[in-house]
């Protein structure tokens, strides 16, 4: 699994990079609030069979990253909007 945290506009040159290196999951960190969203960029996964992960911050799932993390999760969870 990769993880991208570049910018919207670098995130297609990326994951061009990410497929020709065989990377099979690919996790686009997505921002709160910024709509960093890159369709071309998603697409290009899609095309290449890479099964791509955006919309949430993986700190929230990883473990040890820190409180404001782990307090992002516990409201999502909160409000219903954590993923299954």
């Amino acid at each position: 699994m990769e993880i991208v945290t570049r910018k919207a506009i670098d995130r297609f040159y990326a994951n061009k990079r990410i497929a020709e290196a065989g990377i099979r999951t690919l996790w686009m960190h997505e921002q709160v609030m910024k709509g960093v969203r890159n369709p071309k960029a998603i697409f290009l996964c899609e095309e290449n069979g890479i099964e791509c992960i955006t919309g949430f911050c993986p700190m929230m799932f990883l473990p040890k990253t820190g409180l404001q993390h782990k307090l992002h999760g516990t409201i999502l969870k909160l409000f219903g909007a954590y993923p299954a």
